[in-house]
């Protein structure tokens, strides 16, 4: 069968045979009533010059193959084949279909035996018209067309031949011609046929796929709809409680201290909470957008073990709960901060829905087939005695903003969005999810790594002290440096000027990179560091920001982008810049470490050219 460039499937071809054979015996009814009536009419008008048992027995074979044929049809409606059995039952009729052109082609040699010309044109039109009937009825189906009719047709114009004359030669002949072209013409409408089934089932399939896409698109919009509408009512609640507090911080006397402790209290958990969600929703953009890419290394389990202990073990302690970590020595392959990440999120979520009891965390061998055992990989399995989950909401779960059991959506009890980034990790890094849960009775999550090779300590571990005193070294670098502020927005920039200054540093700030040239060069000297809002007024880049000042300072100033977009695209930009890159709400010691660490190399840079 030829191939198509309209066929949107590598499965079509088998489907185009599939409707061919059943438009086929479809109209088997009708070509075994005709091929009973036609042997039935012409062994009445042949019978007065042929020998009883000769039309009889012709008779006799024609019903025989009808019979086989119609038990066939039976079979075939009885069996209700489906697609891969379709192409046996088209030569099952293709047999059936020789059968009856043989049967035809000997009546046309033996039913006349005395060679009347009369009798003889009979059964050629008789034959013909089953021959053009045939055309039609079985069009679809190539071989079981010409299986009935080659030997059903060729077999006259040689039996107009041996009657001989002129008519009988001219008869002959033409009919041969006739046999010739009517069988190019029916493979022609056979070809048609398959263009059209074809034609007709890759339509199917389109618009089968346009539904689904349909549907999926519908859903991604109702998602969109809810995550908008969730994080926008998450947004809120802190905004909202944020200006309640700084209008009763504004009104509380002086003299009352411990009220206005209180308050700043309340304003910073306020901030805190913005915080989190802000961060959350940036780590589900990044995954979106595509600018995370996992790093595959050998790592210890111990190594998540140990964050898992040093970040939960305080607020499992604050809740009453019990945290089990149990020790291990196995190596695995991944992304170390990734997978850290998706064991941090599923333990916190663990927390969050247990109200008695506690938490285990452990790995476990895995064997290949999923189950665990003893030669396959590590699962890593965080289980809870928390309320469970019901069977038809362990997919939801894993969907932004759901909490089981928080309908409220009190922030005390997250954000529901820890899972959602699981399931984003999971489909970055191909990391097999894995969970189990009663009702009442608690989960289990868990994730799949591939086993490695235990290797030898990359590095000791830095003590707490070490790293203070090196903040502490950065943090003296900005002393004295000169900071180019880059923000179209006058609060950011009043508000980033102070910061700075507070810190030691010299300040210029300016909205647009032309006004912050300008007012460069009134410096006599290129700034030390640059600090650029990715998305400028105007529609203008930060990036193309940075590279115009160090243009015309004609050096490689160290630049910071900063933005409050989350937008995937976008994401993907910056991160593709190369430049150190931060998102608002920036906290003010993240600054400060950024650039003193920009400080330092950009010191070292110059040293390293002198």
């Amino acid at each position: 069968m030829r191939a198509n460039n309209l066929d949107a499937s590598p499965c079509l071809d088998g489907a185009v045979v599939a409707e061919a054979v059943r438009e086929h015996y479809r109209n088997q009814p009708i070509a075994l009533f005709a091929s009973a009536a036609a042997s039935a009419f012409t062994a009445v008008i042949v019978a007065p010059a042929t020998p009883s048992w000769v039309w009889v027995t012709w008779l006799l074979l024609m019903y025989a193959q009808v019979g086989v044929r119609l038990l066939m049809l039976l079979a075939y409606q009885r069996d209700q084949p489906d697609e891969e059995a379709m192409a046996r039952w088209g030569r099952r009729s293709s047999v059936g279909q020789l059968m009856s052109g043989l049967a035809w082609g000997v009546g046309a040699l033996v039913l006349n035996p005395t060679g009347a010309m009369e009798v003889q044109l009979f059964l050629t039109v008789m034959i013909a018209m089953l021959a053009i009937t045939a055309g039609g009825a079985f069009a679809t189906l190539r071989p079981a067309f010409l299986a009935f009719y080659l030997p059903c047709m060729l077999p006259l114009p040689f039996a107009l031949f041996a009657i001989g004359g002129d008519i009988g030669h001219v008869a002959g002949l033409t009919l041969l011609i006739y046999t010739y072209f009517f069988a190019v013409f029916s493979l022609r409408v056979n070809r048609r046929l398959l263009e059209s089934i074809r034609l007709r089932l890759a339509q199917t399939e389109l618009a089968e796929q346009l539904a689904q896409r349909t549907a999926v698109a519908e859903a991604a919009a109702a998602d969109k709809s809810r995550f908008l509408a969730a994080a926008s009512h998450d947004l809120r609640q802190p905004l909202h409680a944020l200006a309640l507090f700084v209008d009763a911080l504004k009104s509380c006397p002086d003299n009352a201290t411990a009220t206005r402790e209180a308050l700043v209290r309340n304003v910073e958990q306020s901030l805190g909470a913005m915080d989190s969600l802000f961060h959350a929703l940036l780590d589900i953009s990044k995954l979106d957008a595509g600018v995370v890419r996992p790093v595959w290394a050998s790592f210890p389990v111990q190594a998540l073990l140990d964050d898992v202990l040093l970040n939960f073990s305080g607020p499992a302690q604050a809740q009453g709960l019990r945290l089990i970590v149990h020790p291990s020595a196995a190596w695995v392959r991944g992304d170390r901060v990734l997978c850290g990440q998706m064991l941090g999120n599923l333990v916190s979520n663990a927390l969050r829905y247990t109200r008695q009891g506690g938490v285990l965390v452990a790995c476990r061998r895995e064997r290949r087939g999923g189950r665990e055992g003893r030669d396959g990989g590590w699962r890593i399995v965080v289980v809870d005695t928390g309320i469970g989950i019901a069977p038809d909401q362990l997919d939801e779960v894993f969907k932004e903003f759901v909490q089981i059991g928080n309908p409220e959506r009190d922030r005390r009890q997250g954000l529901g969005l820890g899972l959602a980034i699981v399931r984003r990790i999971a489909d970055l890094t191909r990391i097999p999810v894995h969970v189990r849960s009663l009702p009442g009775r608690g989960s289990t999550f868990g994730f799949s790594l591939p086993r490695a090779e235990p290797q030898a300590t990359a590095a000791p571990a830095v003590t707490a002290n070490a790293v203070g005193d090196a903040t502490r070294r950065l943090e003296g670098q900005l002393t004295g440096r000169l900071v180019a502020v880059l923000d179209d927005e006058i609060q950011v920039r009043e508000g980033m000027r102070a910061l700075l200054q507070s810190w030691g540093a010299q300040v210029v700030a300016a909205p647009t990179s032309a006004a912050l040239i300008a007012e460069l060069n009134a410096q006599t000297r290129a700034p030390d560091l640059l600090v650029c809002d990715y998305r400028l007024q105007g529609g203008a880049s930060g990036i193309t920001a940075v590279h115009e000042v160090r243009e015309e300072f004609n050096s490689p100033i160290p630049a910071l982008l900063v933005t409050g977009d989350t937008a995937p695209d976008r994401l993907a930009e910056a991160t593709a810049s190369g430049l150190p890159l931060l998102h608002k709400p920036v906290p003010p010691r993240a600054l400060r470490r950024m650039l003193a660490a920009l400080a330092r190399q950009g010191a070292q840079a110059h040293l390293d050219k002198a």
